[in-house]
Order: C-alpha cells, then sequence, then structure tokens
C-alpha cells in the first residue's frame, strides 16, 4: 500500500505538472537561471581578476549553454594568456557562428604567431558573415606583410556587405600597425574607392583604410579619389577621404582642400582639412584659406589651423599679425595658447614679448604655455628666470620650466640644473620625477641614474603607475649594473606593464633575457563586485554638466564593472570641477583627471573590458597607459576612430549633447557629474 501510494502520488503531481505546464516549466527555468547566472558571474570574475588557467574557464567551455561558451571564451582572450589559444581552437569548428566568432575574437585579442597561423587557417572554412568579418578585423590587428595581398583578392570577390566592412577596416588597421612599406597589390586602392560610394557601413571602413594607406601616395587614382570625395553621402567617410587626399602632394590637391576647409559643411571636415594642409608646402593660397579659417566658429578648426600654421615656421610670416591680433582678443585660453606658441614657430624674435606678456597672464593654461616657450630663447637672462621657475613650488610651473629645457641646446644647460633636477625628484611628485626622469635620459647623465633608482623605490601604487615607467625607460638608456637591483625589484610589480618595461632594462644593462618573467596579465588586488552591483551599473544615466552646457550619458552593457567604477566615482562627486585636459580636434576630448595634467588617477586601476564595440561618434572609451591600466580619465569619441576599436574600452555614450561635446576645449571644466534618478 505503501508503494501504491506514492506511485499515485507521482501521478498527481505528473497530471498536475501536464495539466500545468507553464507552472511546471517556470521552476525548472528558474533554477536553470539561476546556475546560468552563476556561472557568468563566475566567469566574469575570473576575467576581472584576469586568473591564468582558472578551471572555471575551462569548466564553463564544457557547458551546454552557448551564452556561457561565448562568454568564457571573450574572458579567455581578455585575459590573454597564449596558451588558452589551443583551449579555444576547437571552437572554431562550432556549429553556431555565435561560438566561432567569440572564439576569433578571443583570439585576435591574443595575438601572437600561433594565434594568427590558426585563424589564417581557418578564413577557407568560414562562412558566416558575421563571424567571417570578425576574422578579418583580428588578421588585421595580428596580420603580417602576406596579410595585404591576400585581404586584396577577398576585397576583389567578396560581395556581402558585412564582411567587406570588416576586409576594409582590417585592411586599415593592418597599414596603421605595419613600420614598413608593404607593397600595394594592383586595383586595391581602386576597388576601396568604389566601396566609398557604397553606404556608410560599408563607406566608412573603406575610406578609413584608404586614409590608413602606408605605400607611396602616387599610387592613389586621383581623379576616382576627388569622384569618391564627391560622390560618398557619408559625412564620416568623408573626412576619411580627405585625411587620403593630405597625403598627396599636388597643386590640384591643393585647392580641393582648400575649397573642403573654406565650405565644408562638417566642423569635422574642415579640421581634416586644416590638418592636411599643414602637411603641404607652404604656398600663398594655403596661407589665405588658414588665415581666414581663423575665423571658423569652431574653435576645434581655429586650432587645427594655428598648428598647421606653425608647421610653416617663417613661411608663414605673413600671417604673423593676424595671430597676434587673435591672441589679444580671442576669448578662448585654448586658442590664447595655441597662438602663442604658433607665433614662437613663425617668428620667435617678434613673439618674444608676446610670450613676457604671458607670463604674467591670469589664465594658467597661457602662463605656462609662455614658460614652455622660454626655452626657445635661451639668452642669459631666459635661462636664469628657466633656473628659478624649476624650483618653483608651484608644481605645473616648475613642470613647466623642466618642459622648457628640453628646447636649450647642450652647451647652454648649466651645471646647476642637474642639482634642481635631483631636488625636484625629492618632491615626490608624480610628474616631476617623470620628467626629470625623460630629461636625464635624454641627455644621457648616466650619473643619475643612482637617484632614478632610489626615487623609483618609493613610486608605489596605482597612481604613480606611468612615472615607474618612465624611471624604467630612462634607466634602460642611462643605467649600469648598480641599478640591476632596482629592475629586479621591477620585474616582480603587479602591473604587467612595468615588468615589460623592466625586463627591456635588464636586458639592455645585462644582456640577459628575462622576458620569460613577464606575467600573462598584471596581479589584481581586490574583490570582484557582486552580480547585483554590476547589473545595477547598466543604463544608468549621468549628466556632465560642463562649462559649455549639459552632457547627458548613458552607461552600456559592453563594460560593467568599468561603468560601475565611474558611477561610483560620480556618486563620490570625484569628477565635480575638474577639466578637460586633452582635445585633440576631431579625434577625442579627454578629462575626468584630479590633477589636470594627464597624470592623475583614482588610487586605484581598473581592467580592459574590450568588445567589438566600434569607437564611433558620441561613445565614451577609458583611457589608458597600457593593457588593463584604466582609472578614471574617460574620452568621447568625436567621430568614428576605428582604430581603437579593440584596443579601449568603450563603457558608455553620449544621449544628449553632441554638440556640447563637439564643442569642449582645454581647460573646460565639469562643473558637476551626477546620476540621473
Amino acid at each position: 500500500m505503501k508503494l501504491l501510494g506514492t506511485f499515485i502520488t507521482m501521478m498527481i503531481v505528473l497530471g498536475a505538472s501536464l495539466n500545468n505546464p507553464v507552472f511546471a516549466s517556470e521552476d525548472v527555468f528558474d533554477d536553470h537561471e539561476k546556475l546560468e547566472k552563476d556561472m557568468m558571474y563566475r566567469i566574469l570574475e575570473a576575467e576581472d581578476q584576469r586568473r591564468v588557467g582558472d578551471p572555471v574557464l575551462t569548466e564553463a567551455l564544457k557547458d551546454s549553454s552557448q551564452r556561457i561558451v561565448v562568454r568564457a571564451l571573450e574572458a579567455l582572450g581578455r585575459i590573454g594568456d597564449p596558451s588558452s589559444i589551443q583551449l579555444m581552437k576547437p571552437f572554431l569548428d562550432s556549429t553556431r557562428p555565435s561560438v566561432r566568432s567569440a572564439a576569433i575574437f578571443g583570439m585576435g585579442l591574443i595575438g601572437g604567431d600561433e594565434g594568427y597561423q590558426i585563424l589564417w587557417e581557418h578564413v577557407s572554412k568560414e562562412k558566416s558573415p558575421g563571424a567571417r568579418k570578425t576574422l578579418f578585423l583580428a588578421l588585421g590587428r595580428i596580420g603580417k606583410r602576406e596579410t595585404v595581398p591576400f585581404f586584396a583578392a577577398e576585397l576583389k570577390r567578396e560581395i556581402r556587405p558585412e564582411v567587406l566592412s570588416g576586409l576594409a577596416q582590417g585592411l586599415g588597421v593592418l597599414w596603421l600597425q605595419s613600420t614598413v612599406e608593404w607593397e600595394t597589390p594592383p586595383g586595391l586602392l581602386k576597388r576601396l574607392i568604389d566601396l566609398t560610394r557604397e553606404k556608410e557601413f560599408i563607406a566608412l571602413p573603406a575610406a578609413f583604410a584608404l586614409a590608413r594607406y602606408r605605400g607611396d601616395p602616387a599610387q592613389y587614382p586621383l581623379q576616382e579619389l576627388y569622384s569618391a570625395l564627391r560622390g560618398t553621402s557619408s559625412r564620416k567617410a568623408r573626412c576619411f577621404l580627405i585625411r587620403a587626399l593630405g597625403k598627396i602632394k599636388a597643386a590640384d590637391v591643393t585647392d580641393r582642400l582648400i575649397e573642403r576647409l573654406s565650405l565644408d559643411p562638417w566642423w569635422g571636415a574642415r579640421v581634416e582639412a586644416a590638418r592636411a594642409l599643414g602637411n603641404s608646402q607652404a604656398s600663398s593660397a594655403i596661407l589665405e584659406a588658414l588665415k581666414t579659417a581663423l575665423k571658423d566658429p569652431s574653435t576645434q578648426v581655429i586650432s587645427e589651423a594655428l598648428t598647421s600654421l606653425a608647421k610653416f615656421g617663417g613661411n608663414a610670416e605673413t600671417i604673423f599679425a593676424d595671430i597676434e591680433r587673435l591672441l589679444q582678443v580671442h576669448p578662448s585660453q585654448w586658442i590664447k595658447m595655441t597662438c602663442l606658441e604658433t607665433l614662437v614657430a613663425i617668428r620667435k624674435e617678434l613673439a618674444r614679448e608676446r610670450v613676457m606678456e604671458a607670463l604674467e597672464s591670469t589664465s594658467e593654461m597661457v602662463r605656462l604655455s609662455a614658460v614652455r616657450q622660454l626655452g626657445v630663447y635661451a639668452d642669459a637672462a631666459d635661462l636664469e628666470k628657466l633656473l628659478q621657475l624649476a624650483t618653483s613650488d608651484e608644481v605645473r610651473v616648475a613642470g613647466a620650466a623642466i618642459e622648457a629645457w628640453g628646447k636649450v641646446s647642450e652647451e647652454k644647460i648649466p651645471p646647476e640644473l642637474k642639482d634642481i633636477l635631483r631636488a625636484a625628484l625629492g618632491k615626490g611628485d608624480l610628474v616631476l620625477t617623470s620628467l626629470s626622469a625623460d630629461f636625464a635620459a635624454s641627455h644621457q647623465w648616466t650619473d643619475f641614474a643612482a637617484d632614478l633608482a632610489r626615487v623609483y623605490r618609493s613610486m608605489n601604487g596605482a597612481d604613480y603607475l606611468e612615472t615607474r615607467l618612465a624611471i624604467l625607460g630612462a634607466l634602460e638608456a642611462i643605467g649600469g649594473p648598480s641599478e640591476v637591483p632596482v629592475l629586479e625589484e621591477a620585474l616582480n610589480d603587479p602591473e604587467r606593464v612595468v615588468v615589460m618595461a623592466a625586463a627591456s632594462a635588464y636586458k639592455k644593462i645585462t644582456g640577459v633575457d628575462v622576458s620569460h618573467r613577464i606575467p600573462v596579465a598584471s596581479r589584481v588586488e581586490g574583490a570582484t563586485p557582486s552580480m547585483a552591483e554590476i547589473e545595477r551599473a547598466v543604463g544608468v544615466n549621468v549628466l556632465l554638466e560642463t562649462e559649455r552646457g549639459p552632457i547627458e550619458i548613458i552607461t552600456t552593457r559592453d563594460a560593467p564593472i568599468v561603468s560601475l567604477s565611474f558611477l561610483n566615482l560620480v556618486k563620490k562627486g570625484f569628477y565635480n570641477h575638474l577639466t578637460f585636459h586633452r582635445v585633440v580636434p576631431h579625434f577625442v576630448a579627454q578629462g575626468g583627471d584630479p590633477r589636470g595634467d594627464g597624470y592623475g588617477g583614482p588610487g586605484y586601476l581598473i581592467r580592459d573590458t574590450v568588445t567589438l564595440t566600434s569607437h564611433d561618434r558620441g561613445t565614451i572609451g577609458m583611457a589608458t597607459a597600457g593593457k588593463d591600466t584604466a582609472g578614471c580619465q574617460f574620452f568621447f569619441n568625436h567621430d568614428p576612430n576605428l582604430h581603437l576599436d579593440g584596443q579601449y574600452t568603450v563603457f558608455a555614450r553620449v544621449v544628449r549633447g553632441l554638440n556640447i561635446m563637439d564643442q569642449l576645449e582645454v581647460g573646460d571644466r565639469i562643473f558637476r557629474a551626477a546620476i540621473k534618478e
């Protein structure tokens, strides 16, 4: 009876399940979802902690869930262990395109000869357009000379838009990363130009490749390039085509660039035209065009026009008075600073009075610029002034003075400067230390090596990362056997980039290759945030109240741990009153540095979360000093920066205020950063 009762109970439960299938499946689904969520967090934790050889990842690769397998493959790629390539290789044969794409992406991040060879052999097998695009992007990042003719052949026969975009972008990245000029297959440039007439999805990467072409500019089919510039419907592609034109030295090209600088409705295209003209031979037509550009409504264009005029030196003397007038009347401190630098480059004798006036400016930016220019003059009075400024208690002033000394010829450098720089090292400031290290290395002050080695031991912590790198670079240039003990210590640094620098210096000084001591990844301290915290960091709106106006951004799903770090800093008021310390026209506007000079950090480092997300206009990335060294500094992408894809972490995008982003200048403040409720 007991057995029969159990059987009846089972039948009742089964009947209830059959009559209420949703109720039963919800229980199963909830359990499955919980297990999957738990595994996804364990993968994320292994990735964030950079745990090389973590069994969690090996276990995840065996999971029946496609999502878990894809996530594990991405994690292996971000950790970067070359031995993981063999773990990933079998997944290139998966029946699921998303799994193959993840394996390809991961191998591309790791790179190296082994990964390249495996991906190269996979080309003939891969049929999925999406996976094939990822494959060509990966090969572009780690490709070699023979990759160029292969890409050229593929571009000729391929017709699928998604694959064509991957081929073009991959080729552009490949050219960008090559250090030598590789032979260009016949018809390749013509094919790329033809693709710029397609929809933006294809036109943009094709134009990017044309702009990054490293070969002989005479090979550009000039008339076709002109036609493409007129005919492309993509504003973004047009900017890259202007860059390509800027490589060609011809009067006719100059006329086209002048036309773009004068008439193009997009400020980014005008910036590119001004930049391209600066690489040309100075002529009255170019000078007149750049002079006119000094009245452009965009300060980005004005800044680039000034930079181009500075390249012409004395050949731009006819514009000197116009720039001098602009220095006096323009309200932008960024433009004033650039004017001063341009005046000195064109005619330093005539600019001297302006430099001396600027030394008394109420604008710190202008004043520091004037200090840097003093090194150009270098008569007895100037050198005495620079010695005084290099001992200033104001770190930025002292740093600017050290930079100015870098412009002074060797025979004019007084012996006491060495003592001043030694004293600067004793202040423990990361910028003064870095600048002093660079100066000593450039002047081959071998007796300075002992001082740098001594100071190195006090430069601990995340915020001193770049300083440690500067010291190690200097020791490689001027160090000797006495500095080897410090290099031994540096070989145990938790940051991989520091160990790499130490290994390079060690080999230079001792002749011994210790590259086997370079770890696969940095050593991470501190726990990974909880899944609940991470989930709350996705889709959060933040309002940046800047000097130019409000910019609203939203965190994306691409890099939730990076987003969480950013949001935590926002909550603390960390970004309030900080500045944008770096603006490169039609490239990026970078800010979030508590020092305001590019060296500051939050006191910790966060790891890269590189994805396939493109650095398109309005996306926001994290600035780094090498792999896995992000902190608090972020940058806005003015327009597509395709060469940054797969290199830097995108964690947010602008949802309102793109026009404000375009107006940001060096020195502009973030009055307040706050999470929108």
